[in-house]
């Protein structure tokens, strides 16, 4: 229904992605009550004058009004008294916010006069409108034309002040917060105007001077030496995935940058364990038939079934396989803390401890006599071998893969103003 619902919307408005955005919340209003209109039936216009819905009382009564054959008198009364009120309190509203002189009114009191000007082109075409009695209907129109261009201009002149003043705001206090409301203010000037030439280097100055800038690095301070290539293993993190709207990460400075905060992973412990073999030797034993043998009687003759045949018994035996098990392990753990500074103030912000452990193992089993004996656990572990043991720099290496997705995690959970 969505989708058919917007679909609506593109063919009653074509330029509907054109508009500002309070004319598309405007358009979708005004879109809804002519959706909701045939549930609304049995609503009296008088109650929805009274009530104050002026609004609803005059899409109400346009809807009734619209191709009807005969102009009943109360949908008649009822739009001309809901427009008369309607226009009235938006003017006593546009004329207090005028009183103020807040120039942030502006859009709103712009806003307010399209509002007028779209109901006004609501019952501009029902015009002169006569009722079943033949008394004509009066409206008052309000010419918005030179209103609007005022309020627009006011409000282009306000958004585009405001963001020069946020600017350079921003620009004396180093602070991100006027540099972000800039931003936003050029971002609303647009749907008004793009007459102003610099807009398009105010915005990239406002999003450098808002946006927080993160430098992350590793730090060795376990008097181990890390392998070449392990810190690179660890920064090659995924920052494109990490930046957000107004945070930008890097794993080196860039040139001529100044940086908010540092991240740094702090290591403190860097361990490799020895590699170990273990051997374990045990033994599988298993009964297996092994032919027949006759029955005697106590005579010593083979004794005979009741078909006169020789009775025969099964014969069995054990076998058995020696088996030979080498376990190794070995392992490299990367230990320390993810530590938050804040490079103005050199404040520590937020510290988090982090690790990562790689292991290899590996298990090699042979044996010695009678495979059937095997099990068949023991069975699918025969073929493997001993293997070399990983260098204490390949196990590093791996550890500084699996911390890596770990700092990403940790980095996501840390507040960034």
């Amino acid at each position: 229904m969505r989708a058919s619902f917007f679909y609506i919307i593109t063919k009653i408005y074509p330029n509907f992605e054109d508009k500002p955005l309070h004319m598309k919340k405007l358009s979708i209003q005004l879109i809804w009550f002519l959706f909701l209109l045939p549930f609304i039936s049995c609503t009296s216009i008088e109650k929805l004058v009274d009530t104050g819905q002026y609004d609803k009382a005059i899409y109400y009564a346009t809807n009734k009004l619209s191709g009807a054959k005969v102009n009943k008198a109360e949908y008649v009364k009822g739009l001309e008294t809901a427009f008369k009120k309607a226009t009235e309190k938006d003017m006593a509203f546009i004329d207090k916010l005028k009183n103020e002189g807040n120039p942030e009114s502006w859009e709103t009191i712009l806003s307010t006069y399209n509002i007028i000007s779209e109901r006004q082109d609501r019952i501009r075409p029902l015009l002169p409108l006569t009722d079943e009695k033949g008394k004509k209907a009066s409206f008052l129109f309000v010419n918005t034309n030179d209103l609007e261009k005022e309020a627009k201009q006011q409000t282009i002149n306000f958004f585009y002040t405001s963001a020069k003043d946020l600017l350079d705001e921003a620009r004396n206090t180093k602070n991100r917060i006027p540099a972000r409301k800039a931003y936003e203010a050029l971002l609303k000037l647009k749907n008004y105007s793009t007459r102003f030439l610099d807009v398009p280097q105010l915005e990239r100055e406002a999003i450098e001077l808002g946006t927080t800038k993160i430098l992350v690095n590793v730090q060795n301070y376990s008097q181990s030496i890390l392998p070449a290539g392990l810190e690179d293993e660890i920064l090659r993190l995924g920052f494109r995935d990490l930046d957000r709207e107004w945070q930008k990460f890097d794993a080196y400075p860039e040139k001529n940058r100044v940086y908010d905060l540092g991240i740094t992973l702090i290591l403190s412990n860097i361990e490799v364990s020895p590699g170990t073999v273990n051997e374990k030797t045990y033994v599988e034993k298993k009964e297996v038939s092994d032919g027949f043998q006759y029955a005697f009687d106590e005579k010593g003759n083979v004794k005979k079934d009741t078909a006169g045949n020789d009775i025969k018994l099964p014969k069995t035996k054990w076998i058995e396989a020696q088996i030979l098990e080498v376990f190794q392990s070995k392992s490299a753990g990367l230990s320390g803390r993810l530590e938050v500074m804040d490079l103005h103030t050199r404040g520590i912000k937020e510290s988090r401890d982090i690790n990562a452990l790689a292991v290899f193992e590996n298990r090699a089993t042979s044996f010695k006599g009678d495979e059937k004996a095997l099990t068949e656990d023991t069975k699918k572990r025969l073929g493997s071998r001993p293997s070399v043991f990983p260098t204490d720099a390949a196990l590093l290496l791996e550890a500084a893969r699996k911390i890596r997705p770990l700092v990403i995690s940790e980095l996501r959970k840390i507040r960034i103003d």
